[in-house]
């Protein structure tokens, strides 16, 4: 736990000292990459329960022992594109450590220039992207971690009006979780200008997994013909719905305090529609547990949306006492629910 302790009051400190220079926005972004890179890199691969313990440690070790074609036909009803990589990396080392530190860099250099380069507040982004998950799943979920990392850089397109390369970007993350490709829905709802049906959109989702759980679970199923996807129908695994009142909040959130005629205000509506279908595919997370990854491809744009909202409202009180408040509440939950559900609390080192 002092790990973590110490990771938040150098993230805090760090942004006292860039937060106010020249250019210091960007040495604070390069400043909590190598931090967090360091977290990752320097874990026990053993750390918390997790896919990688159960499914890509043994798979790091199988792929060692197998040549490029026998690769193809031992991971052929899933993404193999990822084996291909470990296959490749397993040629120049057979340290897991060094493997697993090489795949936790992507998903926090693509979170950090999407926040360098949109967040009004990047103390607040930061501790969105390690409180609400997004960094500390990629512990225990390598190719999501991989796909999440590609989609990130994808929306960023998205935004700047290059949709050739946001379906290129889909494409590729596709190779290596094949869940990525529902984010294609990203581009027809940026075009939709929010109102009511986002907030109906929410209601009707919750109310269909609560009484029609069952009948929506078959329904989605009979779509799919991969076989490692209809696993699922074989699990009992679920979430809670936690995630889903968490990103309803922020939802709530938004709508109280938005600023109107906002000059992010085109943009601010593009991340309120993505968190409004996260929020949606949230609540599909009591049904299977898929839903929730799935979820966090549309809620990531939240790490920006509330930083600024917060860093736009003007308040008839402290704004730094409300910012430190805030700051507070996600580093206590970050300990409390992130840091405990993934059974991380006790850090400990690769040598130990």
């Amino acid at each position: 736990m002092i790990v973590y302790a110490i990771m938040f009051f150098l993230l805090i400190i760090g942004y006292i000292v860039f937060g106010n220079r020249k250019n210091g926005k960007k040495k604070y972004c390069v400043f909590c990459s190598i931090i967090l890179i360091l977290i990752s890199s320097l874990r026990k691969e053993t750390l918390g329960f997790s896919d990688t313990v159960h499914l890509y440690i043994p798979a790091f070790k199988l792929v060692q022992n197998l040549n490029f074609s026998d690769v193809f036909y031992a991971f052929r009803d899933t993404e193999y594109v990822f084996y291909y990589f470990t296959k490749i990396f397993t040629l120049f080392s057979t340290n897991i450590n060094l493997y697993l530190s090489i795949l936790s860099i992507p998903v926090v250099v693509s979170a950090s220039v999407f926040i360098y380069k949109y967040s009004k507040h990047c103390l607040l982004s930061y501790l969105m992207f390690l409180s609400l998950n997004y960094f500390f799943l990629s512990f225990i979920t390598l190719r999501h971690s991989l796909a999440l990392s590609i989609l990130i850089f994808a929306f960023m397109f998205l935004l700047k009006g290059k949709n050739k390369y946001f379906f290129i970007m889909i494409a590729v993350a596709s190779l290596f979780h094949k869940t990525a490709l529902i984010f294609a829905l990203a581009y027809p709802i940026s075009k939709m200008k929010p109102g009511l049906k986002n907030y109906l959109l929410i209601f009707i989702s919750l109310f269909l997994v609560v009484f029609f759980k069952n009948q929506l679970f078959n329904w989605i199923f009979t779509f799919i013909s991969d076989e490692h996807y209809l696993l699922y129908l074989n699990r009992n695994i679920t979430i809670n719905l936690n995630s889903f009142f968490i990103n309803l909040a922020l939802v709530v959130f938004y709508s109280l305090f938005r600023k109107k005629n906002d000059n992010d205000e085109k943009n601010n509506n593009i991340y309120l529609n993505m968190l409004c279908v996260g929020t949606a595919f949230s609540s599909l997370t009591i049904m299977m547990d898929v839903m929730y990854r799935i979820s966090l491809y549309f809620t990531f744009p939240s790490i920006i949306l509330i930083p600024n909202i917060i860093e736009s409202m003007e308040l008839s009180f402290n704004k730094k006492l409300f910012k430190t408040v805030i700051t507070l509440i996600l580093i206590c939950y970050c300990f409390l629910s992130t840091l405990s559900n993934l059974d991380l609390l006790n850090y400990h080192f690769f040598w130990e």
